[in-house]
């Protein structure tokens, strides 16, 4: 589940993520990290580009 991105989800499937999100804090912080890494690399943007992104958020 976690593998997907979170629009590629059911609603059974947002219902696990939001009761395991409610347990598991630092797993939601962990998701959302991924999240944007993913959005990074599908964007069309210069590796340079990339660099910046990926050090604003680490």
């Amino acid at each position: 589940m976690l593998a997907q991105s979170g629009d590629k989800w059911g609603e059974s499937k947002k219902e696990r993520a939001r009761i395991l999100f409610e347990q598991y804090p630092q797993m939601k912080e962990a998701y959302s990290l991924i999240c944007k890494v993913r959005a990074i690399f599908k964007s069309h943007i210069t590796r340079k580009e990339a660099k910046e992104k990926l050090h604003e958020w680490y």
